[in-house]
């Protein structure tokens, strides 16, 4: 009886140990904001920007966010951040295409316009985890992707 027992628990366990993989943790998108902003990965200082310019100059649907915060710079060297909890899963799939397609049109306008943006963004950050996207464009790319990864 005690082995079964044993055998029953052993079995609980390990279901809910699967089902506990599937998950993302919770990410403190102020926190890990706030460390990135604070870090020495960027050449300017950064502004958060308001909902507006968010979805009118950056062309991301924040409506598929419960969170979110979107740094730049206000120069013109192509450095941003953003930091964003989505509602769904798959709404995170879709803002991550949505910033694939902001990363090519940065890298289309800044080819042309600063040669010395454009190594920042080829090295781009877009990580996905469950409901988070994280978003980065640093002149320290290595040590920005070391921050995330605290996070994500």
């Amino acid at each position: 009886m005690v082995k079964k027992l044993v055998c029953v628990l052993m079995a609980a366990v390990l279901v809910m140990s699967l089902a506990a993989c599937g998950q993302s943790k919770d990410v403190d998108i102020k926190a890990l904001s706030q460390e990135l902003k604070a870090a020495s990965i960027f050449t300017e200082p950064l502004t958060e920007q308001n909902d507006s310019i968010v979805k009118s100059m950056v062309l991301l649907d924040t409506d598929l966010c419960e969170q979110y915060e979107f740094y730049m710079t206000t120069g013109f060297t192509g450095e941003e951040f953003g930091v964003f909890k989505c509602k769904t899963a798959e709404d995170a799939k879709t803002l991550e295409t949505q910033l694939e397609a902001r990363k090519t049109a940065q890298y289309n306008a800044y080819v042309s316009y600063n040669q010395e943006a454009v190594p920042r963004i080829e090295n781009t950050i877009i990580k996905v985890s469950g409901n988070y996207v994280v978003y980065v464009v640093a002149n320290d790319s290595a040590a920005a992707q070391e921050i995330v990864n605290k996070y994500i």
